[in-house]
């Protein structure tokens, strides 16, 4: 089973390098210019902290699409894999079981993809607001249903491309 989905696992951890690439890099510019000594949130440092961490979650689902979107032999592998897996399911209609797992995979990751720059539930920011971190929360929400988004995007990208 994951076979079919390798280019997805691929998406994600790309996804996941893209994240811990792009977070200091945007905390850094929208900050004064440099990292902050500390992660603590101080109060001459929340108003460019909040402004750089709503940036963030747009930044991710960028990231997101270019890694869902971009073309590669992992891609191709799976797109072949989808293919023998539908001709084997259907014989009388090959593609059937792809335009249905197409059509799965793009619904959740559009979902995934409004989810990345939506509030994360209420639990979870007041889990890490208790914590002494009160955006952390909202990054981690972001974080996830981006790489969420990457990889069902991936694999439907490989799905469309059998078809």
């Amino acid at each position: 089973m994951a076979r079919l989905f390798h280019a997805g696992l691929v998406a994600a951890v790309l996804q996941l390098a893209g994240i811990g690439i792009a977070t200091p890099v945007v905390i850094w510019l929208g900050g004064d210019g440099c990292l902050s000594r500390s992660f603590e949130i101080g109060a001459g440092y929340d108003a460019q902290a909040a402004a750089s961490f709503r940036i963030l979650p747009w930044v991710y689902l960028v990231t997101a699409s270019g890694v869902a979107m971009t073309a590669s032999r992992f891609v191709d592998l799976t797109a072949l894999r989808i293919r023998h897996a539908s001709r084997l399911m259907s014989p009388r209609e090959p593609d059937r079981a792809a335009r249905t797992l197409l059509l799965q995979l793009s619904v959740v990751a559009v979902a995934c993809a409004v989810m990345t720059v939506r509030l994360p539930p209420d639990w979870l920011t007041h889990a890490f607001h208790a914590l002494g971190h009160p955006y952390v929360g909202s990054l981690a929400w972001s974080a996830i249903m981006s790489i969420a988004a990457a990889a069902c995007g991936a694999n439907a990208y490989a799905t469309a491309k059998f078809l």
